[in-house]
Parts: C-alpha cells; structure tokens; sequence
C-alpha cells in the first residue's frame, strides 16, 4: 500500500490521502512520518451492516422514475456530522450508493457542494460505497479513499468510520424530521423545498 509521497526539492511530504505532514530534511524522515500518519490496515476493510427499508424504497423509486436525476440526499446526524447518499444505477449489484461522510465543527451544505471551503477548516471525509448482492439481508460498507485537515489526528478517522457504522442503522431512518435534512431538498427529485409542509415531509408537491 502506498505510503505518500516526498518532493525532494521542497522537502515537503503527504501521507497517503494527499494532506501535507511537513517538511522534513530527507527522505528518512519523511518515511517516517508517513509511517505514522498511515492508517490500518483494518479501517479499509468491508463491513456488514443492517439493510435500511427506506432507503431501499426511495432506491427503487428513483431509479424507476429517471435513472439520469438520481438525487443527493444530505443527512445530518449531529451538529458536526453529516452523510450525503447517492443512489446509483448498477449493473453489479442489486443495490448501490455512493456516499460521502464529513465531520467538521462548520458543517454546512457548502461543504459538500465546495469541496474548496474545507481548506482551512478541521476536518475528515470518508467516501465509502453501500452495496447489496441479489438476496442478501444485510448492505456492505466499503470505504475507498478519505481526506483530512491540515494538522488533523489519523485516529479522527477511525471515530468517522465506527461513527457512520453506527448511524447506518434502520432506527436512524424512521422518523426524517426536518432537523435531519442539512438542506432543503425533495428526497424524490433533489429539487429545492421552500414550502414548510413540504419540508416537514421532505418531498415536494
């Protein structure tokens, strides 16, 4: 597994998901403190997790409907912690979604909409996929890259890991009440809501 990378001529070096450990005199040391910044071995394995009903039906509906508009769902769970899920179309799977964790003390829609805005904020990513095979009774999480803040500890991404397991749980989907939603927007077509009884469904007119 790569470790990061070392420019010689600067002397800077960044671990393996891109974010800049320093400068270091050799590339000894930068060996170094790529080794300690990497992640085990165990953060990037599959994991099990239980299936989500409404995700599923909200799935298949919007697949039905228009397979080239599949919506970005935006949750937030806590004040600092938000899971945006794609649904999309596969020809693998039965079931798949792209997924993007952040947790950032400024979270907001922009965060996901600007990628750019996070530069000098505290924070870490996870993008992970849920996918399902043809009868099984649970999804799989599998989490392929993940960024951090400058200056932001490794283990902040093993809380974000055991975190989004945690949230991905059918209790967490029961009630959507309008504090869950990061933004406004139709869960069926992912257009704006501005009318507060569309919004407390979370589906337009």
């Amino acid at each position: 597994m790569k470790l990061g990378t070392y420019d010689y001529s600067t002397g800077e070096a960044h671990d393996a998901c891109g974010v800049l450990l320093g400068c270091f005199a050799n590339h000894h040391e930068a060996r170094q403190a790529m080794m300690t910044a990497r992640l085990p071995v165990q953060f990037w394995r599959r994991e099990e997790v239980s299936r989500i009903p409404l995700l599923q039906q909200l799935n298949n509906w919007v697949i039905k409907q228009n397979e080239r508009r599949l919506p970005k769902w935006k949750f937030r769970f806590t004040p600092a912690l938000a899971i945006l899920i794609q649904p999309r179309v596969t020809r693998v799977h039965a079931l798949l979604f792209q997924c993007v964790a952040l947790q950032t003390e400024m979270l907001s829609v922009k965060c996901f909409i600007e990628p750019s805005s996070l530069h000098d904020q505290s924070y870490w990513q996870i993008k992970f996929n849920l996918f399902a095979d043809e009868q099984a009774s649970t999804w799989t999480f599998n989490p392929p890259s993940a960024r951090r803040g400058q200056r932001c500890p490794v283990s902040g991404y093993l809380d974000l890991r055991q975190s989004i397991v945690d949230v991905l749980h059918p209790s967490r989907f029961t009630q959507l009440t309008p504090d869950r939603m990061l933004s406004p927007h139709c869960l069926c077509c992912g257009k704006a809501l501005t009318d507060p009884a569309s919004v407390a469904r979370w589906i337009g007119p």
